[in-house]
């Protein structure tokens, strides 16, 4: 699914793209957020070559920006003590392909970033590990590379850490499936009522109060009351977990 999700994305890119660096314009370049199981499937070989070739090509040449994120890096490292090999392989592929410049911060750093900015009435600060914190992963991750066990603790933390917050994340979608279903029984008790709600109906209904549960445990309820749900929905970040 992956190598076909991916050959697929990078054919769209050079249809819709100038193959020429000097003329094409800054909106001819296509951002994109790879999941980490794409990342593992170029390293163990899944993905036509053809693919990574034109994937590669795409990213060399500027027309498509694919950075790493932490969230990334932090599953990569997960197999470190039982299958270390591959490990390492997964992170020499990302450096190749995508390298470690302009790492994404955590997820819900960014998300809360968004929120806390929206609610001060500012602008989204990056979404873009800040340079120093950067330098010193990708130090870290070199040492690695290289053959150093000097971070295995760190890399044993960091694994327990992602297992948490695996098990926090699955906690918290069960509880939000039991609230949408609460809503959605508020919009359209019958069967005949869901059949004829369109998503987009009940995405009208639902998202704000699904937004200002983001909002209200990092204590700006009130600001997001004073601005208003729909600008906070229209946050990007915001928007993208409401779904």
């Amino acid at each position: 699914m992956a190598s076909e999700a991916l050959g697929a994305f990078i054919q769209r890119i050079f249809n819709e793209t100038s193959t020429d660096a000097e003329t094409r314009s800054a909106e001819g370049m296509v951002r994109a957020y790879l999941d980490t199981n794409v990342h593992i499937e170029m390293a163990k070989g899944a993905v036509p070559d053809a693919d990574v070739e034109a994937f590669s090509l795409a990213v060399q040449s500027g027309q498509l920006v694919a950075p790493v994120s932490l969230a990334n890096l932090d599953e990569l490292v997960g197999q470190f003590e039982t299958a270390r090999p591959a490990m390492l392989a997964r992170l020499a592929s990302v450096r190749q392909r995508v390298g470690f410049h302009g790492v994404l911060k955590q997820p819900g750093d960014i998300l809360r970033d968004a929120i806390e900015a929206y609610a001060g009435g500012l602008e989204a600060p990056s979404v873009l590990l800040p340079e120093v914190e950067r330098q010193v992963v990708v130090k870290c991750l070199a040492d690695v590379l290289a053959g150093s066990r000097r971070y295995d603790d760190e890399l044993r933390q960091i694994a327990q850490d992602v297992k948490d917050l695996k098990d926090t994340w699955l906690a918290n979608m069960q509880a939000a499936r039991r609230q949408s279903l609460a809503d959605l029984e508020a919009v359209a008790r019958s069967w005949k009522e869901r059949q004829a709600l369109s998503f987009t109906a009940y995405f009208a209904t639902a998202a704000p109060d699904m937004a200002a549960s983001f909002a209200e445990p990092l204590g700006c309820a009130a600001a997001r009351r004073t601005r208003g749900l729909e600008g906070l929905l229209a946050c990007l970040p915001v928007r993208l977990c409401v779904g």
